[in-house]
């Protein structure tokens, strides 16, 4: 009864009045209009998606996004090895999630989820008919999870996360979060903290487990491969020193630690990767010019080749794509970029190699950047000064190094080994049989 009078209310005051206002001004905002116009054909381009596939068990898998697609893969693959004849989709709900999507041969279709009303959550699960129905995180639709449970699907969640200042765990939306939690069969968190605000949520009666997180298996895998991604040019000298790696930068973290750093190159204390997230011209010739201002000789990685005496070199500017882990896996620090403007970028990835942190104010969204905060693995910095005084404290107190690396380690390390146990959960709800 709750179930049905949560359905009326949720329908009546939420999937309305959105589809009212999506039908009268959806089309004046770039990215509604731009949902709207990928759904128009949802159905029939996922009816002919199904009719190429051959007969088989499915299982669904929701992710948002790009961050939740990496969440879901690895899971995604562990499954499809142990049950090769199982079909194996993905959902997605954003266009940036599709497009970076660059297909996986475990995966044998994709379609964008359609707008969370009755009617197209039925029909969707309907047509598709999973085994299971898994969601990435958090990004979970009353209707779809009522539909998926109504044909018969298990409802499972991975790597949950719920803040304690989530806006679900609040009024209007702490009601329907309840409500929809408690459709699923599973849920499988992040962290005990996690598991813990979920359970208040459901009144423990949803099996809940902290697991960890997938992605963190499939960055840890990545760690074998980074040493073959770098060119054979890269400094052999820099082996021996003490270097840092500044990940995706933008031009405000630059002013922030652009001249600490390189005062440190100057005195031959330090040595930089410089990775802007945008390879901009303008970008990168002004990182060149506060070089040479400050008698710091450079050069950019894809003219190393062309380089001489190329020992003298304090700051490589990475002017390519895909290396960053293999930069990372050579550093001794890393600053993230990104915390001086819009938020963080990809925290997760230098703490798995065990490198002190530094970023920007603004990392919050983050799970990895509050927990590397919380633990002493990294500082977040508001100024030149204050990531000055802290890097200089680490450059000269080598146990603070190690201890500062060890708890940047455990940042992911903690967390990992999600994957084996949410697969074999999930392949349970399967007749095929796990091939040996």
């Amino acid at each position: 009864m709750r179930t049905v009078l949560t359905a009326l209310w949720y329908n009546l005051f939420c999937i309305a009045p959105a589809e009212l206002f999506l039908a009268l001004f959806g089309r004046f905002f770039r990215k509604l209009r731009e949902g709207i116009a990928v759904r128009r054909d949802w159905e029939r381009t996922l009816r002919r998606s199904l009719a190429l596939l051959p007969r088989g068990e499915r299982i669904l898998f929701h992710a948002s996004s790009a961050g939740e697609l990496q969440q879901a893969l690895p899971v995604i693959r562990s499954i499809k090895e142990q049950h090769p004849s199982c079909q194996i989709g993905i959902s997605f709900y954003s266009t940036s999630g599709m497009n970076f999507f660059k297909g996986d041969p475990a995966v044998a279709f994709t379609t964008y989820m359609p707008f969370d009303s009755p009617k197209n959550s039925m029909l969707f699960m309907t047509l598709i008919r999973p085994k299971a129905y898994v969601i990435a995180s958090w990004d979970m639709w009353f209707n779809h999870c009522l539909a998926a449970r109504n044909i018969g699907s298990q409802v499972i969640l991975i790597a949950g996360v719920l803040a304690p200042d989530s806006s679900r765990l609040k009024f209007p939306l702490r009601g329907i979060t309840a409500e929809t939690l408690r459709l699923f069969t599973k849920l499988f968190t992040v962290s005990d903290d996690d598991a813990q605000r979920m359970s208040t949520l459901t009144g423990e009666t949803i099996s809940t487990e902290s697991v960890g997180d997938p992605r963190y298996d499939h960055i840890l895998d990545g760690i074998a491969l980074a040493p073959h991604k770098l060119a054979s040019t890269l400094l052999p000298q820099w082996e021996s020193k003490l270097v840092i790696t500044l990940g995706s930068i933008w031009e405000p973290d630059w002013e922030i630690i652009g001249q600490p750093l390189l005062k440190l190159a100057a005195e031959k204390k330090i040595s930089i990767f410089a990775a802007p997230h945008q390879m901009h011209e303008s970008f990168l010739s002004a990182i060149e010019s506060a070089c040479v201002k400050s008698g710091v000789r450079t050069a950019r990685y894809t003219q190393l080749d062309q380089v001489e005496d190329r020992e003298t070199i304090q700051v490589i500017i990475i002017d390519t794509i895909g290396i960053l882990a293999a930069l990372y896996l050579k550093s001794s620090f890393a600053y993230v970029g990104g915390a001086m403007g819009k938020g963080v970028h990809n925290v997760a990835e230098p703490a798995a190699f065990g490198l002190p942190l530094w970023f920007g104010p603004k990392h919050h969204h983050s799970l990895e950047a509050r927990r590397a905060v919380e633990t002493g693995a990294a500082v977040a910095v508001n100024d030149s000064s204050a990531f000055e005084q802290d890097m200089l404290e680490l450059l000269n107190t080598p146990h603070l190094r190690l201890d500062r690396s060890d708890k940047a380690r455990a940042v992911i390390h903690n967390f990992a080994g999600a994957t084996t146990p949410i697969a074999q959960y999930i392949g349970s709800f399967l007749d095929l049989p796990a091939e040996k």
